[in-house]
């Protein structure tokens, strides 16, 4: 009797395969395929998910990496990290949230047999928060247990996460030669240096308004507004389209703070249920304002410090008291008194308040760096 091995090529997943055959006086008696698992080895065959501005996981994207396993099943995990140097803002950032910028998401491990498959990484980090991830490139690691046995590196490659965005509201003042936008397009200005300045945009009813602001991470609006209720129309017709009851959920989660100049819409509940809904930190007045006064409160140094780290609350008080000495301040007693006494009109500094969500610090929370909301508050 004897044994015949002819070793074939190596397949295609890299496992090594032999055919044998078993003789017996010349006469092949049996026929035997051999397959030993070859290398562990792991390809990223590409990475998709992202726009022409990065991943953007508040617009529903994912990062989909394409991997191929060869050799033998092999245990995957996907890392995502800071790039080697990284010396950005991002590295305080994690830090003080004590979250590893070596691993600020982790899928995995998953068990994948030789082939094709994908790994999906949802965009947020794996904190409490499940932030989506600051702008910026980060690295995808690949790397299995089998290989990691061996000493061998992950394989990396990079992705850029896109730059939250801020969404500025037009401000709707029909019937009104008052329209406060100066202000508007000088903080877009300075915002747009860390955010992804959109457009303004106009909105016909509340679905409209849910559908662009959630994803977005900071919003301005400036409107009509009554107890409780933002308003949208002529001064004439203002039609309630935000109201506390309607709102359902939470599609604001990645909403990091909404500013809203508009009359007592902070009267009653609609700020907690805008904080309900998902967002941070709100910003609404509980008063009746002057239209006139949303300019120099919004275009103040107040508000433009906001990108260079100044608290929140801190930037709104600064913004209110500037806006009171433009204002304010020049009026004579009288006309202080009609508009006071007669029209039950307050300052901006009376007016604008600032609630947060659970966890929030209303003393300290920024716009610095650039992020969107805690998804978990």
């Amino acid at each position: 009797m004897s044994v015949v091995v002819t070793r074939g090529r190596p397949a295609e997943d890299g496992a090594e395969r032999a055919d044998a055959e078993v003789r017996v006086e010349g006469r092949v008696a049996a026929r035997e395929r051999w397959t030993a698992p070859g290398a562990p080895e792991l390809e990223v065959v590409r990475v998709e998910g992202s726009g022409p501005a990065g991943l953007d996981p508040a617009s529903g994207q994912e990062c989909r990496v394409r991997v191929r396993v060869r050799g033998r099943a092999q245990r995957v995990t996907l890392t995502v990290s800071l790039p080697e140097g990284t010396r950005d803002e991002r590295v305080t950032f994690y830090r003080d949230a004590r979250l590893d910028t070596q691993r600020i998401a982790v899928v995995g491990p998953a068990r994948l047999e030789p082939g094709e498959h994908e790994l999906r990484w949802d965009g947020r980090d794996r904190s409490r928060a499940q932030r989506i991830a600051l702008s910026g490139s980060w690295t995808l690691s690949v790397q299995s247990a089998e290989r990691e046995a061996l000493e061998r590196p992950p394989v990396t490659r990079e992705v850029q996460v896109a730059r939250p965005r801020y969404q500025p509201f037009w401000p709707w003042f029909g019937g009104s030669d008052v329209i406060p936008a100066g202000g508007l397009h000088r903080l877009g200005l300075d915002m747009a240096k860390r955010y992804d300045a959109a457009p303004m945009r106009r909105f016909a009813n509340q679905g409209q308004f849910v559908s662009v602001l959630r994803q977005a991470a900071v919003g301005v609006m400036l409107t009509h507004g009554h107890d409780g209720q933002v308003g949208l129309g002529t001064w004439t017709n203002p039609q309630p389209i935000l109201v506390s009851t309607d709102i359902q959920g939470k599609p604001f989660k990645d909403v990091h703070a909404l500013f809203i100049y508009s009359c007592r819409s902070g009267v009653g509940p609609l700020p907690q249920t805008l904080l309900d809904a998902g967002v941070d930190v709100v910003v609404m007045s509980t008063e009746t304002l002057l239209k006139v006064e949303a300019d120099p409160y919004l275009g103040s140094l107040g508000f433009r410090l906001l990108g260079y780290g100044l608290p929140i609350s801190r930037a709104n008080a600064d913004a209110a008291a500037f806006a009171q000495s433009v204002i304010w301040e020049p009026l004579n007693w009288a006309a202080r008194a009609y508009l006071r006494d007669w029209k039950g009109i307050r300052s901006a500094q009376e007016g604008m308040q600032v609630w947060v969500a659970p966890g929030i610090e209303k003393a300290t929370e920024k716009l610095v760096p650039a992020r969107h909301g805690n998804s978990r508050n």
